[in-house]
């Protein structure tokens, strides 16, 4: 390919899907999305999975896995993509939004962790 030549766009390659820039501004939101309790589709999704939605039960414990689980799959997914930014990112924002998003989303788990053991020390 020379200069002249256009790039060819004709195919789809997921590696190029979320670059350091990206990946590091998802991360980031994420993690602020789960610290802020924002993560409501991801517990409807796990109240979904397990039938507790429906059932008219109001086992607060059960409750509390649901919304545990629903915090801590988007705060691991935070972690793994701020963890890809620092590794690759370039950018000096990249990085430093990436390691926020690292930080943000370690105190994410490690609060939906910390829910999901009371929660097993109270279900009956």
């Amino acid at each position: 390919m020379t200069d002249h030549e256009p790039p060819d766009h004709s195919g789809f390659d997921p590696h190029s899907l979320l670059n350091p820039g990206p990946s590091a501004i998802v991360a980031f939101t994420l993690a602020v999305l789960v610290l802020m309790g924002g993560n409501n589709l991801m517990v409807l999704a796990t109240q979904s999975l397990f039938g507790v939605l429906f059932t008219g039960s109001s086992d607060l414990a059960t409750f509390f896995v649901d919304w545990g689980i629903g915090a801590a799959v988007p705060a691991a997914a935070s972690i793994l993509l701020a963890r890809r930014t620092i590794l690759t990112g370039s950018a000096t924002w990249e990085v430093t939004l990436g390691r926020a998003g690292l930080a943000l989303g370690a105190v994410a788990l490690v609060f939906s962790l910390v829910m999901l053991l009371g929660a097993a020390i109270h279900l009956d």
